[in-house]
């Protein structure tokens, strides 16, 4: 099975799929309304599955999430940069923004890395809080005034999915401050028509069925 799919740039697409492997392909035109995938390369092939991909364009990064727990990176030329290791299950999902990559796993727990200067990584935060396996990340920028495009200190909002049912909302930084998590924002957006209410500092999950959003 493919698990995962992204779309880079030059007409590159990245599969990754439950045989352990990476490939990437091509797209080409044939003719004016025609087009083809050709192979170019397999950037990995490994006993564990791959459940999740994700791309950062500006920085040319593909991350690859696995059952073992691991995230493998490539660079630009498709060089291999390296593995975070901070998951003791499965990796998920994989959400990329700036120069964060944010990992969600089946320990329940998101981790929050940073890219560095030469394409080191460093686990800025872990997040606690689902009650079940996280399957699915999304992150946008956050305008409030503090964290703009051009700032010294870019934030992002990060919406979480698990298992528990859950839609959790966190606030990060890029930058390596002791606090990564802000007060959520006075007047958050309701994630209608779901129940939603809001976390604690603490992150301890509500009781109760169906699907809500909490906010941290």
């Amino acid at each position: 099975a493919v698990n995962a799919v992204v779309a880079g740039p030059d007409g590159l697409v990245f599969t990754g799929s439950a045989d352990g492997t990476v490939k990437v392909w091509r797209r080409e035109a044939q003719g004016r309304r025609r087009t083809r995938h050709v192979p170019v390369r397999t950037l990995l092939q490994q006993e564990s599955a791959v459940t999740s991909l994700a791309l950062s364009p500006a920085a040319g990064v593909v991350y690859c999430g696995s059952s073992d727990g691991l995230v493998n990176f490539w660079g630009r030329e498709m060089a291999h940069g390296g593995v975070l290791r901070g998951h003791k299950l499965a990796v998920l999902c994989l959400a990329a923004a700036g120069a964060l990559v944010m990992s969600g796993s089946a320990d329940k727990n998101i981790c929050v890395w940073r890219r560095e200067e030469g394409g080191a990584h460093s686990c800025l935060s872990v997040l606690h809080g689902h009650a079940g396996p996280v399957k699915c990340l999304a992150a946008g920028r956050l305008d409030d005034g503090g964290g703009g495009e051009h700032s010294d200190d870019p934030r992002w909002v990060v919406y979480s999915g698990s298992l528990d049912k859950s839609v959790k909302v966190w606030r990060v930084s890029e930058l390596p401050t002791p606090d990564y998590l802000f007060p959520p924002p006075p007047a958050p957006i309701p994630f209608e028509p779901h129940h939603q209410e809001e976390s604690s500092a603490s992150g301890n999950s509500t009781a109760g069925g169906g699907h809500h959003a909490m906010y941290r």
